[in-house]
């Protein structure tokens, strides 16, 4: 088997109880119905095996990857999928609020089978036969916690059909809350049985009436509800039984099926026939073997079947088992052979055709070996909702694979006919699918129904038309499905993980949307072949600078498009390559018809005309006119991000169309200057107080951009010189906090996974990914941005802009001291920076600290003078080198509806650090919503091995151990990137964009007061993780008898022989001496904007120092000047900008000399 792939189990199976059987049942004697007759009875001390009677009527394992449950309101908010749980499959049943405010009820309906034929057969009896006792029974977990659950309406139930209420009962298992059990309350986060032993009427009794009454039918049925504004409620169900009390275990296997005979054939099809089997119990079914492998299974009184999917023109041998209720099988029959006909319509070798589900018009498939071309003509309501119609050209293929097409044509359309390529499960009209096709008016789309019955999801790719390209590709990280104008730029649309047996049929799939029209679609350039391994997508390693930046640049050409026109990083990309001209000037022609409310698009398109705009019509430059007339460029009120967006952009507005007029009434030179003094004044703090985005990657990066636009386009040259020195103190900054692949840095403006998990497998397509491009890291960067990411609803085009700064007619490029700081591989320091501003510009004082090794880092802040309302950071931040995704352990506090992990409060959260060791108290404070802290391990493989004792959590992470610890106590949670947003944070609000990229343990704290311990120390310094646990729990401890007074204190005993001594303080106040070192206060205030091994600048000082191997550049912020200095020469050689021509600046080297390790500083 493949990785990822799960073998399938058929046929019914005998379930083993370790509950004992209440004594004095009596023995049933039943000579009719196949059924056995018990002999004796069956004591409580030695009950034997009871038969679960469901398992020979349903897959009561959920092996097969769907559910055969249906939701029977489509308007209560209800869904179902399969999971994953330790391994195996699940089902999870989940209410939203979003539905009427009604339960979502799943059922399964058994007009025939086993179990309604075992319940008739004791309502046959006579009256006053002994009565049959029943038992109810699953297994459980509740994964979603609603705020506002309705119990009554969360239960499970058994219910007959012709019922009385006399003879039958409606319900023999009534609606029963299952809010109570001990599976449903437990947070252990295991399947957990729930029986009789929980609710008592799972525990149901059939008397005997003589046959007056039988049942029709069964119904199991499942519910749960959420109350009108509440989050969302789920349960997993595993291991469905129905067990008879008192059965015992049948080893008798029915006798093998007789008179096996072919009785015709097509060219994917043979029809078989075969005489009955006998059973001492009755026989339940039969299953069809193709060469040796199952191929479909039907009722125990079917003595035919049709296999389908089979390859024209090929010999095929076929056998027959008879199996009964208990899963006893049979000997096989004898074999017999066929061969299927010639392909009709000359298809190659193995491809088949056939319509799937009910079709108007019969539909054929045809394959011209001259042109190697398909035509496929097919009718059909369409591909969609529960049940699909359609004409499928295709071959069965066993293990990953990708199939790539031209759609050449398509003809006799109606609006939505479809014609792509596609995977399936199997070929009935209710088959899991993933199906890429090209509609007449719709551009390309992406389908696909997970559950087999289940619903159709639809997602909007490339506004085009027909020639185009399609392909699907499955593999470990699911199935991808592409569109391309040229069959070699490939554009993701979706990633899916949909649950499919290891052998699938892939191939060409036309519907006409018209069950009266046959449409026909021509493909060629058709391919079936193995899927490229996952590594061919990796970034060169370890790469140049170069191949690294033409990866990324390969990249923004690629991103997914999705619901609109919206990726235009791609579509300049692509302009600039000579690549889908004409579709792309039409998609960034619509942009400019679309207001943007974040200003930073509109930067964004100021790029796009300046490195575009020669190719735009006379009518796209009035729409591009229009909408620049539509903002006011004026100070703002905002975050750095926005407010530079908005200066940079007006200043290029003034410059490039100097007639145009803003909201404000400005223009031209007036325009232009009054946006050239708001940039001038956001550098000037910014290299003076430190950027106060720092090292966030949504929005540095922004600021960053806009900086670069400066650069290159204004034509002035003390501007240009300005945004030029601003950027290389940010690259200064990266270079240095970068230890091969990975920023250890607290950061600004920071909230959540998609902005947290900055690392070789996965980076947003940010400034990480720039650093990276010039640094490099210790292995192959796998994924960059959210097209290349699986988690669901992660994608937002709109803000991944990185391509555009990378266009090799960009003329910035960083320092090349910066370069080399950055590539620093056995960087081992400590540091100290003071950021003196918030994001809106407003002084406060923000102090990092970082203690840094060559492979791991920890780093955190602590704020003071604090005058906003910013809960966007990251004060906690603790990264180790991994080969696996997401190595690092982070902190936060609960926010309001927040989700869980986006959020920290520097008013209740005070943290210090000292070397290797960092504590934090938190006090409820300003009336939160909540008082939880959460420790985020995460759950990727980054993490070897996590132990607990002694109170504390102990982590080997490779090539460093760390251990923490909650003072009050603590609870574990588990939640995934599949999982909702509010499955342990049951107060967040749900949120497309809110899931978690990754799996996490979540050790969780409740307290009004609380505080905690982390103590981290890098591997070498003990023989073994033992030897570090050992030291933790001998050497350091934790004294926690103040953490409740008014202001909560802690002291911790640190492992280098540190006292560390903090107690709650105001952060809108001045530091007041409460973070003390052995009795000494920590001196925040002698903090430097910069004080790293590299980089020195004082607090509102002009000059910043840049020392590197003997080297050194000093910047001059008063005269905006950069100078080069090299002692190792004895001489000083200096470099005036602001004298210089801007192209000549670019001519400037820095000599390079033999290396030095950096210095560090004392702790």
């Amino acid at each position: 088997m493949k990785k990822g792939m799960k073998s399938t189990e058929y046929g019914g199976g005998i379930a083993m109880r370790g509950k004992k059987i209440a004594t004095g049942l009596l023995a049933l004697t039943l000579a009719w119905g196949g059924f056995p007759a018990l002999s004796g009875s069956v004591s409580a001390d030695n009950p034997g095996p009871m038969i679960n009677l469901l398992a020979a009527d349903m897959d009561v394992h959920f092996e097969g990857g769907t559910s055969s449950f249906v939701l029977s309101n489509a308007s209560s908010g209800g869904t179902q999928q399969i999971v994953q749980e330790n391994g195996n499959n699940a089902l999870e049943f989940r209410d939203a609020s979003l539905g009427t405010n009604v339960s979502s009820y799943f059922y399964k309906r058994f007009s025939s089978g086993t179990l309604k034929d075992r319940i008739n057969q004791v309502y046959n009896q006579p009256v006053g036969s002994q009565p049959v006792d029943f038992i109810l029974e699953y297994k459980l977990k509740r994964t979603a916690m609603s705020d506002k659950p309705v119990a009554k309406d969360i239960y499970a139930q058994i219910q007959f059909g012709n019922f009385d209420n006399v003879n039958v009962p409606r319900f023999p298992v009534a609606a029963t809350t299952i809010t109570g059990t001990a599976a449903y309350t437990s947070t252990a986060g295991t399947l957990q049985t729930v029986n009789d032993v929980d609710i008592s009427g799972y525990r149901f009794t059939v008397v005997p009436n003589g046959g007056q009454r039988t049942i029709s039918n069964l119904e199991i049925g499942f519910s749960t509800r959420v109350d009108t504004g509440g989050s969302d409620e789920a349960y997993v169900i595993d291991d469905l039984a129905v067990y008879e009390v008192g059965s015992v275990q049948d080893t008798v296997p029915p006798t093998a099926p007789s008179s096996l005979a072919v009785t015709g054939q097509t060219d994917t099809s043979v029809n078989l026939s075969w005489a009955a089997s006998t059973d001492n119990q009755g026989v339940t079914g039969y299953d069809v073997y193709r060469d040796g492998t199952l191929a479909l299974s039907v009722s125990g009184t079917v003595y035919g079947a049709q296999v389908t999917g089979l390859t024209p023109a090929t010999s095929y041998s076929f056998t027959v088992k008879a199996r009964d209720g208990s899963g006893n099988a049979s000997q096989a029959s004898d074999v017999v052979t066929a061969k299927t006909n010639i392909s009709p319509g000359s298809l190659p070798t193995p491809f088949g055709d056939q319509d799937i589900g009910t079709v108007g018009i019969a539909g054929s498939a045809v394959y011209d070996a001259n042109s190697g071309s398909f035509t496929v003509s097919g009718s059909g309501a369409d591909i969609w909702g529960t049940a699909d119609a359609f004409r499928f050209a295709y071959r069965p293929w066993t293990g990953y694979g990708q199939i790539v097409a031209r759609t050449a044509s398509v003809t006799n359309t109606a609006d939505w006919t479809k014609a792509g390529v596609m995977i399936r499960a199997n070929l009935s009209p209710q088959s899991p699918y993933a199906f890429v096709a090209l509609t007449p008016s719709r551009g390309t789309i992406f389908q696909d129904r997970l559950l087999s019955g289940g619903a159709s999801t639809q997602t909007n790719g490339t506004t085009a038309a027909a020639p185009y390209w399609l392909k699907l590709v499955r593999d470990e990280r699911g199935i991808s499905a592409y569109d391309s104008y040229n069959g070699n730029n490939w554009t993701l649309i979706k990633r899916e993980t949909i649950n499919l047996p290891e052998t699938i049929y892939i191939g060409l799939a036309v519907t006409s949307h018209a069950n009266s029209r046959l449409a026909t679609a021509v493909f060629d350039q058709v391919t079936v072949s193995e899927a490229p391994p996952i590594e061919s997508t990796y970034a060169p390693f370890p790469g140049t600078i170069e191949s690294r930046k033409q990866w990324l640049w390969d990249k923004a050409k690629t991103m997914q498009e999705e619901s609109g026109p919206l990726n235009i990083t791609q579509y300049v990309a692509q302009i600039l390559d000579g690549q889908n001209v004409a579709n792309n000037l039409q998609k960034l022609d619509a942009m400019y018809q679309t207001y943007d409310y974040e200003q930073y698009k509109t930067m964004a398109k100021m790029y796009a005309y300046l490195m575009v705009g020669d190719q735009f019509s006379s009518t796209m430059m009035e729409h591009v006119r229009a909408y620049f007339a539509s903002y006011a460029y004026a100070e703002l009120a905002q975050t750095e991000n926005l407010r530079m967006s908005n200066y940079a952009t007006g200043y290029l507005v003034g410059q490039y169309f100097p007639d145009l007029v803003d909201l404000n009434g400005n223009s031209g030179t007036t325009l232009k200057s009054i946006n050239k003094a708001n940039v001038i004044a956001m550098i000037e703090a910014g290299v003076h107080k430190g950027w106060a985005e720092y090292e966030s990657p949504e929005y540095t990066f922004m600021t960053y951009f806009c900086l670069n636009a400066i650069y290159q386009y204004s034509d002035e040259a003390d501007l240009r010189q300005k945004a030029k020195m601003a950027m290389d103190v940010m690259w200064f900054e990266w270079a240095n906090d970068w230890i091969d692949g990975y920023p250890i840095s607290s950061e600004s403006r920071a909230k959540g996974d998609s902005v947290s998990a900055v690392d070789p497998s996965w980076r947003g397509a940010e400034h990480t990914a720039l650093s990276w491009a010039y640094f490099g890291a210790h292995r192959a960067q796998q994924a960059v941005g959210e097209s290349d990411n699986s988690a669901p609803s992660l994608y937002r085009p709109n803000l991944e802009y990185l391509g555009l700064v990378l266009y090799r007619g960009m003329s910035y490029e960083p320092p090349e001291l910066a370069i080399r700081i950055g590539q620093n591989t056995a960087k081992e320091y400590q540091s100290r920076k003071t950021t003196m501003q918030n994001s809106s510009g407003r002084g406060m004082k923000i102090y990092h600290q970082a203690f840094v090794k060559p492979m791991w880092g920890l780093a955190t802040e602590v704020q003071y003078e604090r005058v906003d309302n910013w809960i966007e950071d990251l004060p906690v931040v603790l990264r180790w080198h991994s080969d696996a995704a997401n190595p690092l352990f982070r902190l936060s506090t609960d926010q309001g509806t927040a989700p869980i992990g986006n959020y920290d409060q520097p008013l209740s959260h005070r943290i210090m650090q000292d070397g290797e060791a960092a504590v934090g108290v938190f006090k409820l404070e300003n009336s939160p919503t909540t008082n939880y802290i959460n420790a985020l391990f995460p759950d990727t493989g980054s993490i070897i091995a996590k132990e607990e004792q002694g109170g504390w959590t102990f982590v080997n992470a490779g090539p460093m151990y760390f251990a923490f610890q909650f003072v009050k106590p603590a609870t574990w949670y588990y939640q995934t990137n599949t999982d909702p947003s509010n499955k342990v944070k049951t107060t967040a609000q749900l949120h497309p964009t809110a899931t978690l990229l990754y799996n996490y343990n979540i050790l969780r704290s409740q307290a009004d007061k609380n505080g905690w311990v982390l103590q981290t120390a890098d591997a070498s310094e003990y023989a073994d993780f033992a030897a570090f646990k050992s030291a933790v729990l001998t050497n350091a401890s934790v004294d926690a008898s103040h953490l409740d007074e008014t202001n909560p204190r802690l002291i911790y005993h640190a492992l280098n022989g540190d006292t560390m001594d903090i107690t709650f303080d105001a952060a809108s106040a001045a530091y007041n001496n409460t973070h003390k070192i052995n009795g000494t206060p920590i001196a925040y205030s002698s903090f430097k904007v910069f004080d790293t091994p590299w980089l020195q600048q004082d607090q509102n000082s002009n000059t910043f120092t840049v020392t590197e191997g003997g080297e050194q550049l000093v910047y001059d912020f008063a005269n905006w000047t950069v100078t080069s200095l090299n002692p190792n020469e004895g001489t000083d050689s200096f470099v005036d900008s602001e004298l210089m021509p801007t192209h000549e600046l670019e001519k400037v080297t820095v000599k390079r000399t033999v290396r030095r390790q950096p210095r560090s500083l004392e702790p």
